[in-house]
């Protein structure tokens, strides 16, 4: 799979921008939106081209699990990655969807990850 667009939900800005450098120094070509509400962001994935998910859980208004489960109805194939400092609610997450589940404390696994998911 190529690797063009990925969407990342964080209600924190401040984590948005720590996995944006991130994915542009491991994949300078990547097209990275950000959202910090998830609603705007399952419209954007629901209407734009987009590879790989990365949500958090607690994201306000609607829960990552909630929409991994809305974009899963909708695009079933898409590739989600959860990053959460809430180890206890991989198991939701995962039956929510998402093909992978990664601590927010070892988030510079995030590119590896990644690239096992994608390639």
């Amino acid at each position: 799979m190529t690797l063009e667009r990925a969407v990342i939900i964080d209600d924190d800005p401040n984590f948005i921008f720590i996995l944006e450098r991130m994915l542009k120094r491991e994949f300078p070509a990547l097209s990275i939106s950000t959202f910090t509400h998830p609603g705007d962001a399952f419209h954007s994935i629901t209407t734009s081209r987009t590879d790989l998910v990365i949500t958090n859980h607690g994201n306000g208004s609607m829960t990552g699990t909630q929409l991994v489960s809305r974009v899963r109805a909708i695009k079933p194939e898409l590739p989600i990655i959860m990053v959460s400092d809430n180890d206890y609610i991989e198991g939701e997450a995962r039956t929510a969807g998402v093909n992978r589940f990664l601590e927010k404390m070892k988030v510079d696994q995030l590119p590896a990850l990644i690239r096992g998911l994608l390639y």
